[in-house]
């Protein structure tokens, strides 16, 4: 038992006095860009949440459907009708463009935007 605990504590309070940083490069990693010619009308945003690691998209208006086409013209299609918030991992996403589709609910209103993913370099190769 008297062994243990110091080495508990050298495990615990190390990254504590010694903190180590994420390592990610200078450039986004996501870049989202909203491809419509015409304002939307209502309160609509997508952003990349670098620490939740998610791209959200929020509306004031239900949204209908989702469609997300890659570059390899695959279709990934996601059931959200009634949201107002939707969520999605980068994880989910391979480096590439994306373009995603989005459909509200009474409203002939269609969305429009670009994603492009960058790979992240990983902190054992720097």
């Amino acid at each position: 038992m008297h062994i243990i605990i110091p080495i508990l504590l050298q495990f615990y309070l190390l990254p504590i006095i010694f903190p180590v940083d994420k390592i990610v490069g200078t450039e986004e990693v996501v870049h989202i860009e909203i491809m419509n010619k015409q304002p939307v009308p209502f309160d609509f945003s997508i952003k990349y949440l670098d620490q939740r690691d998610q791209i959200h998209l929020r509306s004031a208006k239900p949204m209908e459907s989702l469609r997300i086409l890659n570059e390899d013209k695959k279709h990934l299609s996601y059931h959200v009708r009634g949201s107002n918030l939707i969520m999605l991992p980068r994880m989910d996403f391979k480096p590439g463009s994306y373009i995603a589709e989005v459909k509200f609910q009474k409203d002939p209103m269609i969305v429009l935007a670009k994603f492009d993913i960058s790979e992240i370099p990983n902190p054992d190769d720097l």
